[in-house]
Formats: C-alpha cells, structure tokens, sequence
C-alpha cells in the first residue's frame, strides 16, 4: 500500500504592525515641536558661553594695560603718532603672550612700511566669538603719503574708550586711549614719544571709567576702514586695529550723541556696540568688566567714558 505524501504548509506569520502615514506625520510633526523647543534653549547656552569669552578677552586686555603701565609708567596711546603709525594693540603684544610677534615690529615705522605679512598676523584675544572669526581688513589705504598703498591686516572687536561724542580724536580727548603727549617724526621715522596719561591721571577714579568696550561694526561693513570715499561702505571704521591712519579702527566715543548702538544692523561710525543681543561689554580702568545695556542713557555713557569730569556714577547702572 503506498504512502501518502502530505504537503505541509508553511504557517504564516502575524502581520508586522506599520505605521499609517497620518502616524507617520504625528510623529514628525512631534520632533518639529521637540526642536523648536529645544533650539533656543541650544543658542541661549551658546551665547552665555560666547559672552563669557568676550568678558575674558576684554580682561585679558585690561590686564594687560595694566602689565604695559607697570613697566612703561604711562597708559599706551590710541597710536603712538599721526598718520599710521602702531595703536595700542600693537603696544600691548607682550603682556598678551605675543611677544615674538612684537618683536618683528618696527615701532619707528608706519604701517604701511612694516615686513609683508606682519600686519595679517592674528590674535585671537581681539574677536568675540559672538560676531566673527579672525578677520582681515579690506582696504587700509593711506592715500595721502604712499600713493594709495593697500596693506590689509587683522581687526578687532574691541576699541579703547578714546573721548565723548563732542571731542574729537585728538591730544584734547577724554577718554583714557588718547593720543601721546609728544610724539616727533622725522624722515618718517618716528624718534621719540611720550604717553599723556598715567592710571594716576583719572581724576574720577578706575572703577568709574572705561578703559576698553566692544566696537560697533555693522554687519555688512566687516573689515571696512572708516571715511573710504572710494566705496559705498564709506565709513565702516574696521580697518587693521594695528593701524593708526584712521583712530576709528582702534578707537570709540560715547556720549549723548554717539549712544551704544542698538542692533549689529544699526549704521554708526565710532560707537561702542556689539553682537551680544540688548548687551554690551566694558572693561573698566580698575580691570573689572561689567555687561552694560545697549539702551544705557547717553549721559551717564558720556560720564564713564570722560575720565575727569567730577561727576558721580550711580550705584544702580
């Protein structure tokens, strides 16, 4: 008798349970919200940590200052002579750990003179991280004594409170980052200078002025130098902070008239400003650094930046 052969099926499996495209899309729609809630919170820590490098550079710079006055028994100039030649950020390269790069400087020099290459040459201490990287200018020019000679160089974020918005860059300023009281070039060599001021000169006290802030730049002007006629950016006061053509690269104003700019967006050639949102940053004469609204009233501005106007400072600002 023959065998019977049965043929077994294969037992079937459940069904995979899948999502319906309506779930699909809930679930998207819920890791959309997720992010959004999330992404500011993201930015805010993001901010905090760029703020608090910003407050360390301005530190870093102060400390410095105060390094330079310690050894030279005067505060470093706004630039040692006129026309183009080192600002105090050249001045100050030791007390920054920059002392090879000082080194290769020729302070009897102007600008424009210096080895190829030197001015590109970076400091990160100079950029808050808020607004850019190391940056280099676009266009300092000195038209007036070299033909037009273009030698861009690094930026900075940062300014020396050089006067009020009523005085002008100059030997008068009221600032603390002012021009030397002496400074004699011959054969465009510079020969001798003297600083004007010592810590000692501030009349109204260290802890009541401004010693350095972060420089408005508008967006769109990075790396302009101020009063370019040749370019629509005319005015962008953000040439090389190593070079003295133009005080606007190395130095702000404050006052009724020059108010803290509002927004990085905001025109303004020579005021105080930065890409902090509602804020800005000083580093005061006594090294401490205080984060100071953008809507801060013109005149008391103006009181902090003028080191000898006798008038007091409310606690509350």
């Amino acid at each position: 008798m023959g065998s019977r052969h049965h043929c077994v099926r294969p037992a079937r499996g459940k069904p995979r349970p899948a999502f319906t495209l309506i779930e699909l899309l809930v679930v998207i729609a819920i890791i959309a919200i997720l992010v959004g809630l999330l992404l500011p919170a993201v930015q805010k820590t993001r901010e905090a940590a760029n703020r608090a490098k910003c407050e360390n550079n301005l530190k870093q710079l102060a400390l410095a200052v105060h390094s330079y006055h310690d050894v030279n028994n005067g505060l470093p100039p706004s630039r040692i002579a006129k026309e183009a030649y080192a600002t105090w950020a050249v001045l100050i390269l030791p007390y920054l750990d920059q002392n090879p790069f000082y080194q290769q400087w020729d302070t009897t020099a102007d600008y424009y003179t210096q080895a190829p290459g030197l001015t590109e040459t970076q400091v990160p201490t100079f950029y808050c991280p808020s607004r850019r990287g190391p940056t280099l200018s676009v266009n300092d020019t000195n038209g007036d004594n070299l033909s037009g000679k273009i030698v861009v160089g690094a930026v900075s974020d940062y300014a020396g409170s050089g006067t009020d918005s009523s005085t002008g860059f100059d030997a008068n300023s009221t600032g603390v980052i002012v021009m030397p009281k002496v400074a004699t070039v011959k054969s465009k060599k510079l020969t001798v200078w003297l600083p004007q001021l010592r810590f000692s000169s501030i009349d109204d006290g260290l802890s009541n002025t401004f010693l350095f802030g972060e420089k408005h730049v508008q967006i769109g002007f990075f790396g302009w130098m101020a009063q370019d006629t040749s370019s629509p950016k005319n005015g962008g006061g953000d040439g090389s902070v190593y070079d003295g053509n133009r005080m606007e690269n190395c130095v702000r104003k404050g006052g009724t008239s020059a108010l803290i700019t509002l927004s990085p967006n905001q025109p303004g050639l020579a005021n105080f400003g930065s890409a902090h949102p509602g804020y800005c940053q000083f580093a005061f004469c006594d090294g401490r650094v205080q984060l100071l609204s953008v809507s801060l009233n013109g005149d008391l501005l103006k009181r902090l930046v003028i080191r000898n106007d006798g008038k007091s400072i409310p606690e509350d600002y």
